[in-house]
């Protein structure tokens, strides 16, 4: 069943959403920091990559495809064309880049969202372009600060980010925590 096609992702006024920033010095602690959080993911979880080309939200992905099992993570690589790849796991990882779709259209005509929410673990890159509201999303934006480090700002419920502060690998540092 197809989900009606509205507005843009997070209604934050619903749940108790809190903010973690990291800055990652590699892209190996970026993808660590995807595996600790793909560890911790349930269906039917959306986590949404944000940020600009080439600034590894790819990279992110294959550590929590990583987290939450999948056989061979760097085998991942962005669905640009396919729009989804499906990898199994201890959950199924539909990882989805809406990098190519234009319109709200073009996302109905392609039917990514019966991806969104099924019953496996969804991964959006170019998650900005999410054409349909969800009601509780992980929301991760990813900025270039610099050769290879990156500013990580994760948005989710409280008690995902105090497990991610809790178990940063040890070259990333927390940068700042708001609510």
């Amino acid at each position: 069943m197809r989900k009606k096609v509205t507005a843009p992702t997070r209604d934050a006024r619903k749940s108790s959403v809190s903010a973690l920033e990291l800055v990652t010095r590699s892209p190996e602690e970026t993808h660590a920091i995807g595996a600790r959080l793909g560890s911790r993911l349930r269906p039917p979880e959306v986590v949404l990559l944000v940020g600009p080309l080439g600034v590894g939200k790819t990279t992110l992905a294959r550590g929590i495809a990583e987290g939450i099992g999948v056989d061979d993570p760097l085998s991942i690589t962005s669905p640009s064309f396919a729009l989804v790849n499906t990898y199994a796991g201890k959950h199924t990882v539909y990882h989805v880049d809406l990098y190519r779709l234009g319109s709200r259209h073009d996302f109905a005509t392609v039917g990514v969202d019966e991806f969104i929410g099924a019953q496996g673990v969804t991964i959006v890159e170019w998650g900005e372009r999410l054409p349909i509201r969800l009601p509780s999303v992980i929301i991760v934006r990813i900025r270039d600060a610099g050769g290879d480090r990156r500013k990580l700002r994760i948005e989710a419920a409280g008690k995902l980010l105090k497990a991610l502060k809790k178990d940063a690998p040890g070259g990333c540092y927390l940068e700042r925590e708001s609510q």
